[in-house]
């Protein structure tokens, strides 16, 4: 029997995707066998007997009968190989020829994957290392031959010898399987090869020191990776980017201005007559305006401190921030109402979609613990893997802090760059001035020429730049709403963060809140500095009845009805949008009076 090596690919593992590939090809081959590996002269008469592959070890057994040496058949086969260069398509080497010399034992279990090592059993007296080398050195390099112990009673006897290559291993274990040497049977089988890599052999064995530096490095990684994406997408989340509406306003604009150039003042005129061309609903109450304007005149100046806008259910608190948010281009709102009285992965979830963190790995949160008591239960020390809900929401934060304060930076650099124009403009312009002036003007008309130069630089960077930063707005609804709810600990986190977006001067925070208690919280967190408290309240019978006049326009012969309804509902702002929203329809007052007291007027 003969034992050609290098015919297909050797198995590497115990699913190896080559196996279905490659046995056709086998059968084929072994049927080819004859043909090509075998040639047709001899000395003595030769008969094929058949062909017999071992594609795990990717060789193949070819049975033959001959009346001379099988040492010659070998010789000529060989010949016959290196005549024709016969190479396996599979890895482009030479195909070698061994004759077998025991009793070859060809399985297919699939756990036993051929390696550079083998077991070699003694079934008899124990073989000695020169024996050993000079018998299996004929197919390849040995790295090594390890015997056994000389007072080792551990039965069957056995050597390990250890290849350079593994196809030196299948050969001689197919060639030499089975074979007596010096009275001693050879079983030789695979060893699994031991690994060699000491350093992962420290790591995997010291659990304890590896666990969070691997965790730092995944921690890391993720900074580099998905810190910078959440930083573009709450971003665009801050500029109004991911909102249809700023997209959908142009086009409306553009119909405003369509509409008023062809109707002219007439549509202005109609607008007079039913009382609707203030867009603003706290139009003719003067106490609220005032305060209006407090407010935009505080989102104009440097952030310091925390702004609470309190008053009870339906003061208009909503309605005062969105007028004064209406021409910012820098703002989020996070509602606490849709995050208060949640469980916890339903509260990042619903934060994360308010302030756009994409992407948000809520699971982890839960694996880290499963991890965590996993490994605590095994090593004896926890891991420190698990993470809490409360400081998840902080990592939210602080990648939003991240992104006011480059938005905050991008600008200063805007208008330092302006700046930066402006005086070399300033300088080439006054040095063709004193050149132009020659040595005989005046210093002073070069410098009032200077400060005109330099006006004029200011004026132009108030107007393209607008003059300062626009720092971002951070508006927080629904303040104290639930305080006793499930998950109020958010309250307690909004306002840490809060207090630092002050102290670094990152954003206005703007609370709203219709709990009298708010202000205490608040304060405590801003224990140096005043809050900016807005309160507001019921508007008086006088301002309630001059806030409807101008909404309403000309009511007719209901004046005196239009008074008592006024009188009943009393100053609350969206008692008094509801009524004239329902009236503007075509309710009369005698008819609100009588749906919301239940009589008619007298």
């Amino acid at each position: 029997t003969l034992w050609f090596e290098n015919i297909f690919p050797i198995k590497i593992s115990p699913y190896d995707p080559r196996y279905f590939l490659f046995r056709k090809y086998a059968d084929d081959a072994a049927k080819k066998a004859n043909l090509r590996l075998i040639p047709t002269k001899f000395e003595h008469p030769f008969i094929y007997v058949g062909a017999e592959p071992a594609w795990k070890e990717g060789g193949m057994f070819v049975h033959f009968q001959y009346e001379g040496e099988p040492e010659d058949v070998l010789k000529k086969v060989r010949e016959n190989i290196e005549g024709q260069a016969l190479r396996s398509w599979t890895n482009f080497k030479i195909i070698k020829a061994h004759l077998v010399e025991g009793k070859p034992f060809v399985d297919d279990m699939i756990s036993r994957i051929p390696s550079r090592i083998l077991k070699v059993d003694f079934d008899g007296p124990d073989v000695p290392l020169e024996t050993l080398y000079q018998e299996f050195r004929v197919y390849g390099r040995i790295a090594d031959i390890t015997l056994p112990p000389p007072g080792s009673k551990d039965l069957p006897r056995s050597a390990l010898i250890e290849f350079v290559h593994v196809r030196s291993a299948t050969s001689a274990r197919n060639c030499l399987y089975g074979k007596r040497v010096e009275g001693t049977k050879l079983t030789i089988g695979y060893q699994k090869q031991p690994a060699k890599w000491p350093v992962w052999q420290w790591m995997t064995s010291h659990p304890r020191i590896m666990i969070p530096i691997v965790l730092a490095l995944l921690a890391g990684v993720t900074y580099i990776i998905f810190d910078p994406i959440r930083v573009f997408f709450i971003s665009s989340k801050l500029r109004g980017r991911l909102n249809l509406e700023n997209y959908t306003n142009g086009a409306e604009k553009l119909w405003s201005w369509t509409k008023s150039s062809v109707l002219g003042t007439l549509g202005r005129k109609d607008a007079e007559k039913d009382g609707r061309l203030g867009t603003a609903s706290t139009d003719g109450w003067s106490e609220r305006q005032a305060e209006e304007e407090r407010l935009a005149r505080q989102l104009t100046d440097n952030p310091d401190t925390l702004t609470l806008v309190s008053g009870p259910r339906g003061s208009g608190k909503n309605a005062i921030v969105k007028k004064a948010l209406h021409d910012r281009k820098y703002k989020i709102v996070i509602n606490c109402e849709d995050l208060v009285g949640q469980d916890d992965h339903i509260i990042m979830k619903r934060l994360a979609q308010q302030i756009a963190f994409y992407p948000q790995f809520n699971f982890l949160v839960q694996m880290s613990g499963m991890a965590d008591t996993l490994i605590a239960a095994t090593t004896g020390a926890k891991a420190g893997l698990s993470t809490t809900v409360d400081g998840q929401i902080r990592k939210m934060l602080d990648c939003l802090s991240i992104t006011l304060n480059r938005v905050n930076m991008e600008q200063k650099r805007a208008r330092d760059k302006l700046l930066a124009q402006m005086k070399s403009k300033q300088l080439a312009e006054e040095k063709a001035a004193k050149k132009a002036l020659g040595d005989g003007e005046s210093v002073e008309r070069i410098e009032g020429e200077e400060r005109k130069v330099d006006a004029e630089g200011q004026r132009r960077v108030q107007e393209e730049d607008g003059g300062e930063v626009e720092y971002p707005i951070i508006v927080i609804e629904g303040f104290l709403s639930r305080e006793g709810g499930k998950g109020a600990w958010v309250y307690q986190v909004l306002t840490d963060w809060a207090a630092v977006c002050a102290e670094y001067h990152l954003a206005h925070v703007i609370f709203i809140s219709e709990n009298p208690s708010a202000s205490k919280m608040l304060s405590k967190a801003m224990s140096n500095r005043l809050l900016e408290l807005y309160s507001l309240s019921d508007a008086t019978p006088e301002a309630a009845m001059a806030f409807v006049r101008r909404r309403m326009g000309s009511v007719g012969d209901q004046e005196e009805d239009l008074e008592k309804v006024v009188e009943a509902i009393g100053g609350r702002l969206t008692d008094l949008e509801l009524m004239i929203q329902k009236m503007r329809a075509g309710l009369s007052c005698n008819g609100w009076y009588f749906l919301n007291c239940g009589k008619l007027m007298i």
